[in-house]
């Protein structure tokens, strides 16, 4: 790969944001190594008895060196100092020396506060200095002999949000940029939990030969986190200030305009509307030229994930996709994750849980049994560990996790079966809405199916049910098109809507009438018959419903990317 090696210099680096603990840790042993022109010692990560690093000088002193990463170090940072001097007193009373203390922290703290543990640590900390800062690392990084540390760590040549926005302001709309902004600060919080796998290793390899990859798997493999991590990757190792995440071809048209280097991110391409869109508008056609478009320049990483299944289904009566595909597609699988993959997959997820500390050890001794189970899904895990309660008893703790393993879609279940009797009906509505969609659309919908019912004053109200919705099913975004503000409404997660489907093939007629109420457009009955066809519904359903489609034909479109497009 050939991507010109440009420096944009930033004046201050977030080392919280940019770093994991273990990462700052070997950043800052590298940084006082060039400091003090000594080789330091490094140790495994875990309990450290307050060593981090060490070295040892002719005379035999030794220096011990202690790295702080964590968030709101002005609160808490003096508590942490006095158990640090209690591992130090501990090491001199068991017969060892600690001739010097380095502390390197990875936040700035008030002068009191650096004051506070000069006094605290004042029999190891010998000088002011020996307490470095997030400021003074930022201030050794702008003296030439630490380049070597900004070439090694790439991390820390991720774009700032501000240098996204001057970049992408002038040549693209507000939506696009809005999206690439959200979906970037996700990648920088996700990358805390993020293992680089076997899989990861692949997909960077793949990429710096071809420039393109497309990432497909089953749902809940942890596709787009992994399209997201090798974006980032990227980001930082070409000093690539501009990323962009794209949702269509018009998107991704945009973005190809941009100039310089920048990385695109195209996450569930065949998902939603655009398998539709394949079939009509032939944008197999453009995919593959742009393909070949980005292999011959030399400013541009274009990263695609797609679902297995719906990308079988799009390739069906594309062959010469399907050829371009065989070459750029990494299938990602469960079985391809090591049990050492798993195992930190798991860890990380922990490690980053707002949990109480006996959650925390129990669930902590369930690891082997958690990446030994046949159903072991990222996405799972991700979503145990956002519905643990502080206040849950440990045992039941395990329990639900074992629960949710054992069946994944129980996680879908429990919520649907919690749910009110109306956001179950909105929510099954929204198998056939093709998201995002307008709420004002949504709403629709929903009240041309209450409006048929009896004692329909008696229903909760769409936007009672939006609320309802909300708490664990769907997101609603603010967007600006043209003059106004539009509310938009999605999945918070994509497993959402296979629970619909998996739900739809076991109690298809239990609920076909809430769907059948609902349609009222054209775009709909092309979705129901998707579904259809996905279930395995009797033909004469599916003959019925591509009448009322057809009758429909003429009806406005619903496409909320469609309509936006129109609006410029």
């Amino acid at each position: 790969m050939k991507l010109k090696d440009e420096r944009i210099y930033m004046k201050s680096y977030e080392y919280n944001s940019i770093f994991t603990p273990q990462e700052f840790q070997d950043f800052a042993r590298d940084i006082i190594q060039i400091k003090e022109n000594k080789f330091i010692e490094s140790f495994a990560e875990g309990k450290d008895g307050g060593i981090d690093g060490r070295f040892i000088d002719q005379e035999g002193n030794i220096t011990i060196l202690q790295v702080k990463r964590y968030k709101n170090m002005n609160v808490t940072i003096l508590n942490t100092m006095k158990e640090e001097k209690r591992k130090m007193d501990l090491l001199i009373k068991n017969g060892k020396r600690v001739d010097r203390y380095i502390l390197v922290l990875s936040e700035d703290i008030s002068v009191q506060k650096k004051d506070d543990i000069l006094d605290i640590m004042s029999e190891y900390i010998k000088c002011s200095e020996d307490v470095i800062m997030k400021a003074d690392l930022n201030n050794l990084l702008s003296m030439p002999k630490y380049k070597e540390i900004e070439d090694k760590y790439y991390q820390l040549w991720y774009p700032s949000t501000n240098i996204l926005n001057r970049k992408l302001f002038d040549v693209v709309n507000g939506v696009l940029l809005q999206k690439s902004k959200m979906c970037y600060a996700d990648m920088i919080e996700e990358k805390q939990i993020f293992v680089e796998t076997s899989v990861y290793k692949e997909i960077i390899s793949k990429v710096h030969k071809n420039k393109t990859v497309i990432i497909s798997g089953e749902p809940g493999v942890g596709k787009t986190m992994l399209g997201k991590q090798v974006a980032l990757f990227y980001l930082g190792k070409y000093h690539t200030e501009t990323f962009i995440n794209v949702s269509d071809m018009n998107d991704l048209y945009t973005a190809l305009k941009i100039n310089g280097k920048k990385v695109i991110f195209f996450d569930d391409f065949w998902g939603g509307n655009q398998l539709e869109k394949i079939k009509v508008q032939n944008v197999s056609k453009e995919l593959t030229r742009i393909i070949k478009t980005v292999k011959k320049r030399n400013d541009c990483i274009l990263i695609i994930t797609t679902r297995e299944y719906v990308l079988e289904q799009g390739l069906k009566y594309n062959e010469e996709l399907r050829n371009i595909v065989k070459k750029y597609k990494l299938e990602c699988l469960i079985q391809q994750y090591s049990d050492a993959d798993k195992l930190q997959i798991y860890y990380g997820h922990l490690k980053h849980a707002e949990l109480a500390w006996k959650q925390t050890y129990e669930l902590m001794k369930h690891g082997n049994l958690v990446i030994n189970s046949k159903n072991y899904n990222p996405r799972v895990l991700e979503m145990f560990f956002e519905s643990v309660e502080t206040n849950m008893l440990p045992d039941k703790c395990t329990r639900i996790l074992d629960r949710y393993l054992e069946c994944p879609l129980d996680f879908w279940k429990d919520i649907f079966n919690g749910l009110s009797k109306e956001a179950r009906i909105l929510y099954v509505i929204m198998a056939i809405a093709l998201l995002p969609i307008e709420a004002s659309i949504l709403r629709k919908f929903y009240n041309n199916y209450i409006q048929k019912k009896e004692n329909s004053y008696e229903w909760k109200n769409f936007f009672e049910v939006q609320i309802e919705l909300e708490k664990t099913v769907i997101r609603t975004d603010l967007y600006d098109v043209t003059a106004d503000k539009v509310l938009v409404v999605t999945f918070q997660n994509p497993s959402a809507k296979d629970f619909l489907i998996d739900l739809l093939k076991n109690n298809f007629f239990h609920y076909k009438n809430i769907i059948d109420d609902s349609c009222m457009y054209y775009s709909q009955y092309v979705e129901y018959l998707r579904i259809l066809d996905i279930i395995g519904a009797p033909i004469e359903i599916y003959e019925t419903i591509y009448e009322k489609a057809l009758d429909a034909i003429d009806t406005d479109s619903i496409l909320f990317i469609d309509k936006l497009y129109m609006s410029f």
